[in-house]
């Protein structure tokens, strides 16, 4: 038996035509090899096995399993994030390789097949209509600063690392220039604070993107329970 912390779950409902059933396995298996890439710097970091699959109601259970015991949580939030995006009819604040394959899922909801469920053990996202790529996304972006601990540098696509914030220990994708992409490396593992433009989740607040970075300062180490501070702010944002 696996450890039910450790899986995604995709779920599709109505009359299921095989094809379809198999595309929508296949864009998974792509959709988690991209947020593995994006989040962790290699497709290789996780590694996915089958560990439920019910025909009867075309349902799948992955689970996922890295040396670095942080590598797999941070997949499943995600593909949280993705399952919430479409479900919302909002933006997918990763790659456009990962919109793509998170699109042809949820684009196999077409009347015979009424809806995608995308699980983690956390949350379930119910998509029930296709995306609307004309639709102009809905997200929160003002000028601001993270603080967390850079973990992923990476060079493919773009240059970019990955921030683990503080508050929520959530990977926040941060986009870089050939002026701090130096300052980037040299603090790689290390407590720091970003000043960007941030990107977050219209409805919970958290963090997604921070981009226009203009500053990359070193942290010293936290005092106990200043996390408690951080959660204020975040009320006093959330209420203005």
């Amino acid at each position: 038996m696996s450890a039910k912390n450790d899986n995604v779950t995709l779920k599709l409902d109505g009359v299921v035509p095989f094809p379809d059933f198999a595309t929508a396995i296949s864009e998974l298996n792509e959709l988690l090899k991209s947020l593995c890439s994006e989040i962790t710097g290699s497709a290789a970091t996780v590694q996915w096995k089958v560990v439920e699959l019910s025909a009867s109601s075309a349902a799948t259970t992955i689970q996922g399993t890295s040396d670095d015991p942080k590598d797999v949580p941070s997949i499943l939030t995600a593909y949280s994030t993705v399952g919430q995006a479409l479900e919302d009819n909002s933006e997918i604040p990763y790659s456009e390789e990962i919109r793509r394959h998170a699109r042809s899922i949820a684009s196999l909801v077409n009347g015979e097949i009424t809806a995608i469920h995308f699980g983690t053990p956390r949350a379930l996202h119910i998509v029930r209509k296709p995306p609307k790529r004309e639709e102009k996304p809905v997200t929160v972006d003002a000028f601001g600063t993270i603080e967390g601990r850079i973990r992923t540098l990476s060079d493919r696509q773009s240059l970019k690392f990955t921030l683990y914030d503080n508050l929520f220990d959530a990977p926040v994708i941060c986009y870089l220039s050939l002026d701090n992409a130096d300052e980037a490396a040299r603090l790689w593992r290390k407590r720091v604070v970003v000043e960007g433009l941030i990107r977050r989740n219209p409805k919970t607040g958290i963090p997604m993107q921070i981009r226009k970075i203009r500053a990359i300062s070193e942290l010293p180490s936290s005092n106990p329970g200043s996390y408690r501070e951080a959660r204020g702010a975040l009320r006093n944002i959330a209420n203005s």
